[in-house]
């Protein structure tokens, strides 16, 4: 494996902390397998992929 693409960090809106915007940034990892030749995106579980917000932020009451 190896790393390939534009490996910028993410930026996360995430739920409000003491009244103040809360962002995430995270790491957006693209891999790249040269045994197989297919590529592979890091998920996370409180994001989907290409999403700006958290699920978290969509669910607040």
């Amino acid at each position: 494996m190896k790393r390939n693409g534009r490996n910028e960090p993410r930026k996360i809106r995430h739920l409000n902390l003491l009244g103040k915007r809360c962002y995430l940034v995270v790491p957006s990892l693209r891999l790249f397998c040269s045994h197989c030749q297919i590529g592979f995106v890091w998920i996370y579980e409180f994001v989907g992929p290409k999403q700006r917000y958290s699920y978290l932020f969509h669910c607040k009451p």
